[in-house]
């Protein structure tokens, strides 16, 4: 049963993450992303970009909202940002995406699990390791732009309570 629950939340919570970082790319950049939904799939996390942006959370359990790409295509999403005659730095542009998209998945997922406490988005260039723990992935595209979009989701404390 668990198990079935967890599917459910990973699928669901994860496309809802990408539409809401879809939509957020969007309103900061104007570029239309997409979700590939034959790209939606659980398993464990992959770096597989040269820049990775995560929010962890807790509640009654944990996970992280992660974002997988490579740093040159947001560089691309960066230069758009600017010439709308905003001075923002790279840093501030990936984590208000992340923010604005999580902001809007989370409360979906808080009917779920519960009430959940963020942490500041980080952001790592370069690849980075999480625990291997089940996620759901999905990418969103525009033209031949690809970001990756994870939620990851650990219930093994329900499994132990």
């Amino acid at each position: 049963m668990i198990n079935a629950i967890h599917d459910i939340l990973l699928r669901a919570n994860t496309a809802l993450f990408a539409q809401n970082m879809c939509n957020s790319i969007r309103d900061l950049t104007g570029f239309c992303f997409e979700i590939s939904a034959s790209s939606l799939q659980k398993g464990l996390y992959q770096s597989g970009g040269s820049l990775t942006a995560f929010m962890h959370f807790v509640s009654s359990v944990q996970g992280d909202f992660i974002l997988t790409t490579d740093i040159a295509i947001l560089n691309d999403l960066f230069k758009s940002h600017q010439s709308k005659d905003l001075h923002i730095d790279f840093e501030e542009l990936v984590s208000e995406l992340l923010n604005i998209a999580v902001g809007a998945t989370v409360p979906e997922l808080e009917k779920k699990i519960g009430p959940l406490t963020l942490t500041p988005p980080a952001i790592v260039n370069g690849t980075i390791r999480f625990p291997s723990i089940l996620s759901g992935n999905v990418e969103i595209k525009h033209k031949d732009i690809v970001i990756r979009c994870t939620l990851s989701i650990n219930l093994a404390h329900l499994r132990t309570a």
